[in-house]
């Protein structure tokens, strides 16, 4: 049966449902023909009954074809056509979104199975029981009912394209190939909105993409879900809001990557949350916010990431705007996150998830508390990371995990002079891309992770670290933190610019007595532009503090320098739980105290002993030639072996040419004692010091010791006692009638300010 228009006249549907009957089959055509000058004006239905059955239209003005009422399909196949039968003819209905869009409603009507046509509907209704397969390129500007019982199978993209306000179908089955959007986009600048129904069938899930253009904004009141199987990349460009004043809402993204570009709003008056659950990239590239007591989160384990091209906000409240990271995820922040949120609470990152802050310019990174670290933190690209407290009183940076800096420095100092705190157990590592810095405070920490061990921990650059070698209680109360203050380019205290680094380091430590007592080897760096005019070669440690400044050395190992690297190092160094900074020569870096790199030529000695043992002396090595050496509190011997004092038994390696300088101090038990002999530990000959005066300014406090032979052979026996009971104790240059081998002195000239000499072998003076 078919059923044709013509010429002028109008086929009026008003208010009876016309049906298109089969009268026999295979005898007629079963469609209805518009002809060019045809006119059809429908306001009740008008019904398709046969399996292929089609609407074809000739004319081509639009206004000759009114549907205020319903086309009802209630074939397999029905379709909108040309005169031709072609679907994409141009004056088939719904070819176009603009002229061609079909008006009224459009419903597909069976208990058998329905294939939907790709077409531009103005309103869209699936019912009965049969199943209904959904093509790419649906598209419905006001509204898509899908009820019925038959089963929905989508394919390609389904759009709601409506300038006017819109609600989205619910399509509630999370898995399984129906009642389930593959992809979704929404446009046409009308606000589209995933409606509650209280808990009950109001849910969105979309399989693959969901995009939108950036004229039209979203409001996500139930359940939305998309990506839930994969994707291919979208962009949701206009405004989203998840959560409304009436309800809770949720919006979840799995395996598609979606870039959202306009503004998101995540909870509003009540909360609403935004989970990536799946192998996708979420890309804020336009400005999210999340309210007070509202969720962005990441699943754990995801493999995928969220990207804040744009900007990510926290707000404050009560709680706050809520953040958790979980399981290996990772969170690129390449643009700006802020959180007004001071208490911090409201960061959540699993010890396993990564935090990375990626830009050339300058960028600030959110500062934490130490109950909610950051699992592993990386920075990388040009641009300097500062720590922003958001103006509270937050202003340290607490990370659980791993540290990786590349491309720019982390300016503590420049931020909150705060400071950077990783965990004290030595599991986390700690990597630098090159020259790049933690410029201010870097601690390690017993309160994250565990306690520190004897481990080497990398501090401010990649050539500054500690390697602890003990604690206190034998190795059981290490100490609760260690901090190194780095200040590239910035004069230590007491600082002289002919001699000194051009750098400060603050050491901070806790200094309770039951922890202060670590032993550890520091290696420090600094740039060529840092390094003082005096011989790199010449550098040493010095802890400096007020106007103090002393040497660091008697630790029992020798200080090691590479100057093509900028390093040096020193094993030995010991905490203190008491001020150490006296002037005086020790081991000790005190808590809050400078540890400055100053070149020096001066040799202090720090044990009674030989003058060839190396643990006399500061910098674990004998004199060489080009050192100045100061005797102060010890007692020194050159030429034999004293098996009672340190039982050295090395001969010295430049006995005619002993020093630069030699001054022996006034203070008590300062003294140069010279014997000799003719055994394989003793030297036979003279010991010179031919560059400059030999000074002595030490008076002996004991009485005549005696330097004969025979007292030669006493004293070489005895042991030094402290001062009390003199015994073993020599004050002053004292030169000994070794019997064997007459102990002898050259100078090129000597200096006797206040001292006392006592000569029984041979004293030369001048060349």
């Amino acid at each position: 049966m078919e059923v044709a228009v013509k010429a002028r006249k109008k086929l009026l549907l008003i208010t009876t449902v016309f049906a298109l009957l089969l009268c026999s089959a295979g005898l007629l055509a079963q469609n209805l023909d518009n002809s060019a000058t045809g006119v059809i004006e429908n306001s009740g239905t008008l019904r398709f009954i046969s399996t292929a059955g089609q609407y074809r239209n000739a004319n081509t003005t639009r206004t000759d074809l009114v549907n205020s009422g319903t086309i009802e399909f209630q074939g397999a196949t029905n379709l909108f056509t040309d005169a031709a039968g072609a679907p994409g003819g141009a004056t088939a209905l719904g070819v176009d979104g603009t002229t061609w869009r079909v008006d009224g409603t459009v419903m597909y009507n069976s208990a058998s199975a329905q294939t939907i046509q790709d077409r531009y509907y103005s309103n869209l209704s699936t019912d009965a029981a049969g199943a209904k397969a959904i093509p790419n390129n649906v598209y419905v500007s006001e509204v898509y009912s899908n009820g019925g019982a038959g089963l929905r199978t989508y394919s390609g993209t389904f759009y709601y394209d409506g300038s006017a306000a819109q609600d989205i179908a619910p399509e509630t089955n999370l898995s399984g190939a129906t009642n389930r959007y593959e992809s979704l986009d929404i446009s046409g600048g009308g606000i589209k909105t995933v409606q509650n129904t209280s808990g009950v069938g109001g849910e969105v899930y979309v399989a693959n993409d969901f995009s939108s253009d950036g004229t039209t904004a979203i409001v996500i009141e139930d359940d939305m879900s998309v990506g839930i199987v994969a994707g291919s990349g979208s962009t949701v460009a206009g405004a989203m809001s998840i959560s409304a004043a009436s309800a809770e809402g949720t919006f979840t993204m799995g395996a598609a990557s979606i870039d959202y570009s306009g503004a998101v709003l995540i909870g509003s008056a009540n909360v609403g949350s935004f989970t990536l659950n799946g192998a996708g990239t979420g890309t804020f590239s336009g400005v999210a916010t999340v309210a007070d007591g509202s969720t962005l989160a990441m699943s754990a384990s995801i493999g995928g990431s969220m990207n804040v091209d744009g900007t990510l906000a926290l707000l404050g409240g009560t709680s706050g705007g809520l953040l958790n990271i979980g399981t290996a995820d990772l969170m690129n922040v390449n643009g700006v996150f802020t959180n007004a949120f001071t208490a911090r609470t409201n960061m959540t990152f699993d010890a396993t998830s990564t935090i990375a802050y990626n830009n050339a310019s300058a960028q600030n990174m959110i500062t934490t508390v130490q109950t909610n670290p950051y699992g592993n933190l990386t920075t990388t690209l040009g641009g300097t990371k500062s720590p922003d407290n958001s103006g509270g009183s937050n202003d340290n940076i607490f990370v659980l995990g791993n540290l990786s800096v590349t491309g720019g420095d982390i300016d503590m100092l420049g931020g909150t002079d705060g400071y950077l705190a990783l965990s004290g157990d030595g599991t986390a590592t700690v990597a630098y891309g090159g020259a790049e810095e933690v410029i201010g405070k870097m601690r390690y920490t017993n309160s994250l992770g565990g306690n520190l061990t004897t481990s080497t921990y990398t501090l401010n650059n990649t050539n500054t670290n500690i390697t602890f070698t003990a604690f206190a209680g034998g190795g059981a109360n290490p100490p609760d933190f260690w901090e190194m203050d780095s200040r590239p380019a910035t004069p230590p205290l007491n600082y002289v610019a002919a001699t000194d680094v051009n750098r400060r380091l603050i050491t901070t430590y806790d200094d309770v007595p039951a922890n202060a007592a670590w032993v550890a080897t520091i290696q420090t760096w600094y740039t060529v532009a840092e390094t003082p005019p005096a011989a790199e070669a010449l550098l040493k440690f010095y802890e400096s503090g007020g106007a103090t400044t002393e040497r660091i050395g008697g630790t029992g190992a020798a200080l090691s320098l590479n100057a093509a690297a900028n390093t040096m190092s020193l094993a030995g160094i010991t905490g203190s739980d008491v001020a150490t900074l006296d002037g005086v020569v020790d081991e000790f870096q005190d808590s809050d105290s400078d540890l400055m790199m100053r070149a020096s030529d001066v040799i202090y000695a720090v044990n009674h002993g030989r003058w060839s043992n190396p643990e006399t002396w500061d910098t674990y090595l004998e004199p060489t030639p080009s050192d100045n050496v100061i005797i102060d509190s010890y007692t020194v011997h050159a030429g034999f072996t004293r098996a009672n004092v340190d039982n050295y038994t090395t001969v010295e390696f430049y006995p005619t040419d002993m020093a630069v300088s030699l001054t022996i101090e006034a203070n008590a038990n300062s003294s140069l004692i010279v014997g000799g002999g003719n055994s394989s530990d003793e030297y036979n000959g003279t010991f010179i010091f031919s560059q400059n005066p030999v000074v002595n300014n030490r008076a002996d406090a004991g009485g005549n010791p005696g330097v004969s032979s025979a007292d030669y052979a006493t004293m070489k026996d005895e042991q030094i006692i402290p001062p009390g009971t003199m015994t073993g104790v020599k004050d002053g240059l004292l030169i000994y009638d070794a019997a064997t081998a007459t102990g002898s002195l050259r100078a090129i000239t000597l200096t006797n300010a206040g001292g006392t000499i006592y000569n029984g072998g041979l004293l030369e003076i001048g060349n």
